[in-house]
């Protein structure tokens, strides 16, 4: 019996011994995310260990190689022990609403666990005429784009619709579109006395709060004048279609660029064909003209395509379900969460701000020509504010510090969050989702303030629409 537990314990330094020798060939395979010093600490640790396992396994008497087997054993057990608690006590959420939920419910908030699909349908069948909320990502898409009529990128909802926008803190928000299927009360855009034109993304829009609570709310009701053009989903290239195509035609005194550190790289919209055309100065698809052609096209697709995504979404949610402890063997949670290669890793290339740049140099100058003042905003970013987790190049200081070289001024908002003592409590479930109520709230007094004090030239949008049409 000894002689057997002898030989299992040399078999299995050996088996340990043969795997390691394969996690370093993968190593050597994957050298390039490593640097030099990680390299030489990788190879020499893991063929050290290898080494020295198979030398064990071979030459050591059987009493210290079995008391090695033993102690490795039970390291062994007691990483699977700890990865099984991990997936059992706090698994990897598979959706961003999934970890929402366990947040609300271990906060004791009530939570919606509908899909806006079903949101929708409900509501349907009760007869009341409703629209998933839509995305800039949309139209990008493959499968919506080639339904989509061609040459034509829309650039915000279907007019005049109630939309489901979004659920991060336990209720769906809904909004009433206006003529252009943006987040305003009707007439003001259409009525083009417009004060302060603000172009943005899902900050802007208002995720995920009630229109009368988010941050264009508040400074609307000190410049009752203000338009607001942000969607869900926007980089930095279809906000200068936004602005092209809404603010442009108007020659408001004053447009509020919205922004966040994700911004910065809008490479992905570069490789639109159409949306790369807002480059070229004098291009645009007239969409003002086209908002009947924008009607029809997502009255069309949005329903089928939420449900697609939700359909999709459900299903990757139990397959995560599914597979919860299939690969606990492997320890991805531990060494996810342990990250010990992180030091040893190659940094990320530093993202390459020049498209930025020159896409709000374009907005700045034009706005500039006609005598209008452009500022950006930059909002806070969970990642950037609370957990610091972006890389240097993209964080708000460096992002102001760029942008005020180039000559474009900028109110940092994201430097008011980061001085608060605790600023996970600005946003929704204190989890990483947009501002909360009380955020937006904090956010639109201090854009409001800092307007005040820097006294822009914010005149009566009547008169400033006179002065230009003369």
């Amino acid at each position: 019996m000894a002689r057997v537990s002898v030989t299992l314990a040399r078999l299995g330094l050996l088996a340990l011994s043969v795997v390691l020798a394969a996690a370093g060939a993968l190593v050597l395979v994957r050298l390039a995310d490593y640097t030099l010093f990680g390299s030489i600490v990788l190879i020499g640790t893991v063929g050290g260990a290898a080494l020295v396992l198979a030398y064990s396994a071979i030459w050591l008497r059987a009493s210290v190689m079995t008391r090695i087997a033993r102690e490795l054993i039970m390291i062994g057990v007691s990483l699977l022990v700890a990865e099984f608690l991990i997936a059992w006590v706090a698994p990897d959420s598979s959706s961003r609403q999934v970890e929402r939920m366990r947040v609300a419910h271990r906060l004791g908030i009530p939570f919606d666990p509908r899909t806006r699909s079903m949101v929708i349908e409900q509501m349907r069948e009760q007869g009341e005429e409703v629209l998933p909320g839509i995305s800039r990502d949309w139209p990008r898409l493959g499968p919506i784009r080639q339904q989509l009529p061609v040459n034509l990128f829309p650039l915000g909802d279907a007019s005049r619709a109630k939309v489901v926008e979004c659920n991060e803190g336990g209720r769906y928000v809904f909004l009433q579109t206006d003529e252009f299927g943006f987040n305003n009360p009707p007439g003001v855009l259409a009525s083009r006395e417009v004060e302060i034109a603000i172009v943005g993304e899902s900050f802007a829009v208002g995720h995920c709060v009630p229109p009368d609570q988010n941050l264009v709310a508040v400074i609307r009701r000190a410049h009752p004048r203000t338009v607001n053009l942000g969607m869900a989903g926007s980089n930095s290239l279809s906000m200068l279609g936004s602005f092209r195509e809404y603010v442009e035609p108007l020659r408001p005194p004053l447009v509020l660029w919205i922004m966040n550190p994700n911004d910065v790289d809008p490479w992905r919209e570069y490789s639109d064909s159409l949306l790369v055309r807002y480059l070229e100065p004098k291009f645009s698809q007239h969409l003002i003209d086209r908002q009947p052609e924008i009607d029809r096209a997502w009255r069309e697709i949005a329903i089928p395509s939420q449900w697609e995504s939700d359909r999709r979404s459900l299903l990757d949610i139990r397959d995560a379900e599914n597979t919860r402890f299939s690969r606990i063997v492997f320890l991805p949670r531990l060494r996810s969460r342990l990250e010990l290669d992180a030091p040893l890793r190659r940094p990320e290339a530093p993202v390459d701000l020049s498209l930025f740049l020159r896409i709000v140099r374009l907005a700045h100058d034009t706005t500039q020509a006609w005598g209008g003042k452009f500022l950006i905003i930059i909002m806070p970013l969970y990642e950037d504010v609370v957990v610091r987790q972006l890389p240097p190049a993209e964080r708000h200081e460096n992002i102001a510090r760029q942008l005020r070289s180039a000559g474009i001024e900028v109110i940092d908002a994201a430097s008011l969050f980061a001085s608060r003592a605790d600023p996970a409590a600005l946003y929704t479930l204190g989890i990483n989702n947009h501002p909360n109520a009380a955020g937006h709230a904090l956010l639109g007094h201090y854009i409001v303030e800092e307007l005040t004090r820097r006294n822009p030239p914010v005149l009566a949008a009547k008169h400033w629409v006179q002065k230009n049409e003369k």
